[in-house]
This record gives structure tokens, C-alpha cells and sequence, in this order.
């Protein structure tokens, strides 16, 4: 019995995320754990984790008001593009996936944007919440003398979270500008 096509089409998706989901991850998580796990006293994770957690609480508003730019050329001009083909849902992940099932095209419904946008503030808040992490190590590397580690976690903290960060504004420009095309005039 054949599943239905938007499962396998799911299903699909799911499986070409998985590798930029575990690339990245490793990427991003690797030096910092080894840091933490050699170098750090736990109270300082703990500590930090908890200043961390607390931008989840944050409403969108804030992120809102602190985006870098509301121009999609900001973004493609530090490069954007790059990052944008190399995650997760992706333009590689949707160009294998559009191969794949090449007869599928889908408008996507009010609700479905909506849930992009709400998806984005969520990952936005995230990666934030992972830079500041990441932003408190490096400061406690540098504080203790660790001075490659600190290079190290930060410029992990760069590729790994303030370009995340600056995808998912660039997303909801980009979002925004395509439903203003659409509405009817």
C-alpha cells in the first residue's frame, strides 16, 4: 500500500533536513561542548543557560525591533544567500524535494504563512538565546585566559547563530513582500 503523496512528500523533507540538521549541528555545538565540558565550572553553565533560556520569553515585538534591516538588500549583501541554500528547508533541501516531485507546485494558504512567521520568531528566539550562551562562554574563555577559545566560540557563534538569526528576518521580509504582491490591489 503507497502512502498518501503529501506524507511521502513529508517524509521526504524530514529526511533532506537531517543533514543540514546534523552538519550544522555539530558544527555549532562541538567546540562549545568540548569547552564547557573541560574548561567550565557548572555553575557558570547553569548560570548562563538560565540568562540564556530567558530570551524564549521574549515576545515577537522585540524581535521585531531589533532586526538589523528592513530591506531584503541588507541581508543579500552580507551574504544571506549563502546561508539560505545550506539549511534547513533550504533552497537545496526545496530544489532536491521540487526534482523529486516535480508536479507538485502549492500556493501557501493565510494559515500556512502565518505559521512561517510564527516558525521564524520561534528559530529566531532560539538562535538568539544560543548566541547569548555563546556570547557568555566566549566572555568566560577571555576572562580565564583562553584566548583561542574565545576566538573560537565566537566565530562559531557568527556562522552558527547571527547568521540563523539574520536568515529569519530576511525570511519575513522576504514573507511579507511576496503576500503584498499577491493581495489584490
Amino acid at each position: 500500500m503507497s502512502l498518501p503523496l503529501e506524507t511521502r512528500i513529508a517524509k521526504t523533507k524530514s529526511l533532506y533536513n537531517a543533514i543540514p540538521t546534523i552538519l550544522w549541528s555539530l558544527m555549532g555545538f562541538t567546540p562549545i561542548g568540548y569547552f564547557c565540558y573541560v574548561y567550565m565550572e557548572l555553575m557558570w553553565i547553569y548560570l548562563f543557560l538560565a540568562l540564556s533560556l530567558t530570551i524564549l520569553f521574549l515576545p515577537d515585538s522585540f524581535f521585531q525591533i531589533i532586526r538589523m534591516s528592513a530591506n531584503v538588500s541588507f541581508y543579500q549583501k552580507i551574504g544571506i544567500r549563502i546561508v539560505k541554500k545550506l539549511t534547513q528547508d533550504g533552497d537545496l533541501v526545496n530544489r532536491n524535494l521540487q526534482r523529486k516531485f516535480s508536479n507538485q507546485r502549492r500556493l501557501l494558504s493565510q494559515n500556512e504563512i502565518k505559521r512561517q512567521i510564527s516558525r521564524s520568531y520561534f528559530n529566531e528566539k532560539m538562535h538568539f538565546a544560543m548566541f547569548t550562551f555563546f556570547l557568555l562562554t566566549a566572555g568566560y574563555a577571555f576572562f580565564h585566559n583562553f584566548l583561542m577559545w574565545a576566538l573560537v566560540i565566537s566565530l562559531t557563534n557568527i556562522v552558527f547563530n547571527i547568521y540563523p538569526i539574520f536568515l529569519q528576518q530576511y525570511n519575513r521580509l522576504r514573507i511579507r513582500h511576496i503576500v503584498k504582491r499577491q493581495r489584490p490591489s
